[in-house]
């Protein structure tokens, strides 16, 4: 079955219900669109502006973005910065703002490659039923965890899309960082029991084996296949800072790391300006996994755009 993950990112938030049914809802909302033959999970960041890592979260659990554009702003602004740091591909609409305003704030940008719909609900359904992104069934697994809870008679349960790879049932996991092992007893897919769940699913996993502060959001849950986890509480990296940040990194300040469902609180320290790459070291508050290689957004707690730009892990 296809599925298809998107970022809806309208500061009103009204696209998404527009589209899809609401789901479920935390600090950011889920809506879903189901067919005989593919799923269309909508996130959309409700507590954006106020929060940065509703935003955040939505992107990181979807394959593209549907930015909604109503006229320049500072948040709309920060948004486009977080797509390009991210790298992260779409589509956009024009609501109330123009193509001449979009173009001038994003320059330069990943959006200058988004293709155009039409704001109408048809339009975006007929749109977004076309994109079909590739999935890798047979590769590692890999699950982030964006929820967990314990449900009474059932027992433990988590949220999360399969990234990559292919969950079962009986499947032994380990979860980073506390790299402990789980056993999954059973799977939802769509509020349905299955057997198994593939790449691009959002599934509910039954776990037994562990605790619930073991798989918190934030967790990484994998088979040992092919994926190696690291667990730091410091790690040295390159840091890419967009041009569009007024103040480098000098001396040492609050931060968080982005990556996955994680949003790590720690502090960076290091010299870097404005534009340019340079090498930095994060130190952690909590244990943090990570892959080798992967990229992540660092972002600063008290700046005016709070995303600083990307590093790699």
């Amino acid at each position: 079955m296809r599925n298809l993950g998107v970022a809806v990112i309208d500061l009103r938030n009204e696209t998404a219900g527009m589209l899809a049914k609401k789901g479920t809802a935390a600090d950011y909302i889920i809506y879903n669109r189901k067919t005989d033959d593919s799923v269309l999970c909508l996130y959309e960041p409700s507590l954006y502006p106020d929060k940065l890592a509703s935003l955040l979260h939505c992107l990181n659990s979807s394959d593209i973005a549907l930015l909604v554009f109503d006229g320049v702003g500072r948040e709309i602004g920060e948004c486009i910065v977080a797509l390009d740091s991210l790298g992260m591909n779409g589509i956009f609409v024009l609501r109330d703002g123009t193509r001449a305003e979009l173009a001038a704030i994003s320059k330069g940008t990943i959006i200058e490659k988004y293709g155009e719909c039409e704001y109408d609900a048809g339009a975006l359904l007929q749109r977004l039923d076309s994109i079909s992104p590739q999935r890798d069934n047979a590769g590692p697994l890999r699950i982030p965890v964006d929820s967990a809870f314990s449900v009474k008679s059932v027992g433990l349960v988590v949220l999360g899309i399969v990234k990559s790879g292919t969950v079962k049932v009986h499947d032994v996991l380990k979860a980073f960082p506390t790299r402990k092992e789980a056993t999954v007893r059973s799977i939802q897919v769509q509020d349905k029991d299955v057997q198994e769940a593939g790449a691009g699913d959002r599934a509910g996993l039954c776990l037994k084996g562990v605790e619930l502060e073991d798989v918190e959001r934030g967790t990484e849950l994998t088979n040992g296949e092919g994926f190696v986890f690291e667990v730091t509480s410091e790690l040295a990296c390159e840091l890419d800072i967009t041009r569009f940040q007024k103040a480098g990194i000098s001396g040492s300040e609050d931060v968080f790391v982005s990556y996955g469902m994680q949003y790590a609180a720690g502090k960076v320290s290091g010299e870097v300006t404005p534009g340019s790459k340079g090498s930095v070291k994060i130190s952690f508050v909590k244990p943090f996994s990570y892959r080798k290689g992967d990229p992540a957004l660092l972002v600063g707690a008290n700046r005016a755009l709070r995303v600083i730009g990307k590093i790699r892990l």
